[in-house]
């Protein structure tokens, strides 16, 4: 009958670990029993095993798997008061459930694939080295870390503070969640878009850290943390510079960044988590002479300068159901010559979702635009997902599409989807595929057609094989078609 709480227990967790435990707190209790004879290795145990564990946050269980990536493992468990945010009551309460397994002296992953040409990626860890290098651009980079020192040479994106000078993500704010950035503490860059190319140096010594790196761009920062919650940073590039901090006071986060690169950019705002309730503000200003190549995460494109300040909140209805909404007021400038007039505008948006038994429902309106979403998984192996989003300016547009998901037996699973859009001219809506791993096809629909693609993944014994074909057809009567198939294999 233990065994059988403990199948009842594991076989629930798409849901919050919180939410496993309401529902079956004697799947829980027989679960970590089970630990007792078994302990959890911490070098090989993922992230939600981690977040699983009395008094591991999904949080802290993401800084576990950080640190354990970047010292390549733990020698003993004392090892996890290094991170940030665990103490010797957490790490007592878990130390019966975990062990320290051997550590892995060297691992590898390969992906390589053909879209509209072939590319390769290669990743590489020994002991305290990390490498990884791409085909497409020949970008890559060798990492080195020993205690507190750290050594990244190759392609690299340092994030710093709220992203106004650096930062990975680079966009305009889009909703509730995404106005406090966490500084990166992933230095290593692989990918699209444009990085940095050079060397980076770090050392830390207790709660400060020294960071420089050299190359297109030469930087020197310095970031200091007290008590290992509150933190603040200056950066210095050339003659640009920030200035940083974040300050949080119980239930409430401050922060705030003051950049000059060309001109003065700042932003300051305030996050609250306390019980059903979520609640953020954020209040900001660009010089029209700001230019940040790296950064302005909170800028909008195809504009300079400007102001604006946005707020939003959530509520955990219970039983599943969740609202949430924002609002986003702005003033900025075209890039034109002499342009001296602000243009202003409004965002705007409020989304609720929640569960009707098996079937998920997510609504949201935004200032022009309208979407609706149901999906239904009737057992663990099938799930249906339908989606219908209208948009309007003069006039009115429209696109949807149903998606099937499928596990035909082990190690093969299907995904399929049928799109149909009819959209005036100007308008546009935006839609995320799926892809194979590590790939996120983005679609852009414009004018009137449909498209549909299949997705098949095979999984054997440490080797992933993706196969996507696609297909767009137009009413002009043009046809597009797309084939894609990437590999990927590891040691584990």
């Amino acid at each position: 009958m233990s065994g059988l709480y403990v199948l009842l227990f594991l076989a629930g967790r798409t849901l919050g670990w919180e939410k496993d435990i309401e529902a079956n707190p004697q799947g829980y209790e027989e679960w970590l029993s089970s630990l007792e004879e078994r302990p959890l290795d911490l070098n090989r145990a993922s992230v939600r095993q981690l977040s699983l564990l009395p008094g591991v946050s999904e949080e802290l269980a993401e800084r576990i798997e950080r640190r354990r990536k970047r010292i390549g493992g733990f020698e003993s468990l004392e090892e996890l008061l290094r991170v940030e945010g665990m103490d010797g009551d957490v790490l007592d309460g878990i130390r019966p459930y975990v062990t320290c397994g051997r550590k892995v002296p060297f691992k590898w992953k390969l992906r390589a694939g053909f879209k509209s040409g072939y590319r390769a990626h290669i990743w590489l860890v020994s002991g305290n080295l990390r490498a990884a290098f791409s085909g497409d651009g020949l970008k890559g980079y060798i990492s080195w870390s020993r205690g507190p020192l750290r050594v990244v040479l190759g392609d690299f994106r340092p994030g710093f503070g709220q992203g106004l000078l650096f930062s990975h993500l680079s966009r305009a704010f889009e909703g509730m969640g995404r106005m406090y950035r966490r500084p990166c503490r992933s230095f290593g860059y692989l990918g699209r878009g444009s990085s940095l190319r050079g060397i980076f140096l770090e050392g830390r010594l207790g709660h400060v850290a020294l960071r420089t790196f050299s190359g297109g761009t030469s930087a020197a920062g310095l970031e200091v943390r007290l008590g290992g919650y509150v933190e603040g940073g200056v950066l210095i590039v050339g003659r640009k510079g920030s200035l940083y901090g974040t300050v949080p006071l119980g239930p409430y986060k401050f922060f705030w960044e003051v950049a000059d690169s060309g001109g003065l950019a700042w932003v300051i705002g305030m996050s609250l988590r306390a019980g059903v309730l979520r609640a953020e503000a954020l209040v900001r200003r660009y010089d029209p002479s700001f230019c940040s190549p790296y950064g302005a995460g909170y800028g909008f494109p195809g504009r300079k300068g400007g102001e604006g300040v946005s707020w939003g909140a959530g509520l955990r209805l219970g039983r599943g159901w969740y609202l949430e909404g924002y609002v986003d007021l702005y003033r900025s400038y075209l890039p034109f010559a002499g342009d001296r007039l602000p243009s202003g505008g409004a965002l705007w948006s409020v989304e609720g979702r929640g569960k009707f038994g098996g079937l998920k429902v997510r609504l949201r309106a935004r200032e022009s635009s309208f979407r609706g979403e149901t999906s239904w998984r009737p057992d663990r192996n099938l799930t249906l997902r339908c989606r219908i989003e209208g948009a309007w300016r003069k006039e009115v547009g429209y696109s949807s599409f149903w998606e099937v998901k499928a596990k035909i037996w082990d190690g093969l699973s299907l995904e399929g989807r049928w799109t149909t859009f009819d959209l005036p001219e100007g308008l546009r809506i935006y839609e995320l595929e799926g892809g194979p791993r590590g790939d996120f096809p983005l679609a852009v629909w414009t004018g009137r057609g449909c498209r549909g693609y299949i997705l098949l993944r095979w999984s054997y014994k440490g080797h992933d094989l993706w196969l996507r074909i696609g297909r767009t057809f137009r009413t002009c009567g043009r046809t597009e078609g797309s084939f894609q198939v990437q590999w990927e294999a590891s040691s584990g």
